[in-house]
Order: structure tokens, then sequence, then C-alpha cells
């Protein structure tokens, strides 16, 4: 059996950078995406030389799949997913105006969601364990 393999977007920083490290050191092999070139090059400077660290923004279905590509081509299959890309812009309601309600919710839900999506092509996990919900819904 291959080493467990972990994708973790967001993972250049903060608790996805904490998470990959924990994982790399329990002998996961472990690729992690980022949106800021600084922390991209902060993370390929810090985490251990064989994690795959790519630059993507998780609003991007075309860097959702040249990620899912790369991860595949380095390691086959994914045992672990952790959606952790994520932002926060806090404002006042009356002052939140619909281009920055759409950009939270691109790379919040549109971007976890089709993220899920493409990734699940290369996690046979995550398909099992969205089967059930699936069919229900269709069943519904």
């Amino acid at each position: 059996m291959s080493a467990r393999a972990a994708l973790i977007t967001g993972g250049t920083s903060g608790i996805g950078k904490a998470t990959a490290e924990v994982l790399h050191s329990r002998g996961y092999r472990v690729a992690v995406t980022g949106q800021r070139p600084e922390s991209v090059a902060r993370a390929r400077e810090e985490l251990p030389e064989d994690v795959l660290v790519l630059r993507a923004d998780a609003r991007s279905l075309a860097d959702a799949d040249r990620v899912v590509s790369e991860v595949r081509e380095r390691f086959g299959t994914l045992t672990t997913l952790f959606l952790n890309a994520g932002v926060s812009r806090p404002v006042a309601l009356d002052a939140c105006d619909e281009a920055a309600f759409d950009d939270v919710f691109a790379v919040n839900t549109k971007g976890q969601f089709f993220t899920l999506v493409k990734r699940c092509h290369c996690c046979p996990t995550a398909l099992r364990s969205l089967s059930p919900w699936v069919s229900e819904r269709r069943a519904a």
C-alpha cells in the first residue's frame, strides 16, 4: 500500500500550514495550496522539502484543475482532503456591497465546493463518504 497523501487548501499559513507539518511528521505525503505569493514563498522555505507547495486561487476552476493534475501526477490518489482555504473580510452589514459579498462567497463556498468535486476524482474515500448523501438527495 502506498503512503497516505493529503491535500490542504489554504495550507501555506496558519492552521493549514500547521496541519501540513503534523501530517508530514506522521508519514503523509503532503501538498498545500496558497494564493498569496508571499505565503507561498515562505511555505516553500519553511515546510519540509518534499511537501508540494502550489500557488492556486480557490476561486479559479482552472487553478483547481491544475492542482488536481499536479497532485495526481505526484501522489496518484489522495487519502485526505482538508478544505481550509478561506477569507474573512469583516464589514458592517450596511457597508457590504455585492462585489465584496461575491468575493468572499467565491472563495469560501464556490471554491470549496468545486475543489471537493474536482478532488473527489483522485480521493476515492471522499467519493465513498459522499455517496449516501448524494443518493438521498437524488431520491428526494
